[in-house]
């Protein structure tokens, strides 16, 4: 999942997305689930400038009982540089500010 980013850091759209497929064919079904890999995959979409994605990915992530990400995680992470600006990014963080799991 890592590398997924680091492509994606780099601009190299197909390798990011290569990376993610292996990534989701390799791991088990339960590791799949963990919220970490769904991350990396929002970081990926957003450094690539995927914003409809990455914002779709953020409100999942967030949906979902998690007692490592919240809003502020997503507020301070600098792979969200490049989607800070749209205003869905501060809609969906504040939608989920103040929920509890």
């Amino acid at each position: 999942a890592e590398l997924c980013v680091v492509e994606a850091g780099l601009g190299h759209r197909a390798e990011s997305n290569d990376a993610r497929q292996r990534c989701i064919e390799a791991a088990e079904p339960d590791v799949y689930g963990s919220p970490s890999y769904y991350v990396k995959f929002f970081e990926a979409a957003a450094l690539l400038g995927d914003t409809d994605d990455a914002l779709d990915r953020l409100e999942d992530i967030l949906s979902k009982p998690s007692e490592f990400y919240h809003p502020g995680y997503f507020r301070i992470l600098p792979t969200c540089d490049p989607i800070r600006d749209d205003p869905r990014f501060e809609e969906i963080l504040a939608k989920h500010q103040n929920e509890t799991f």
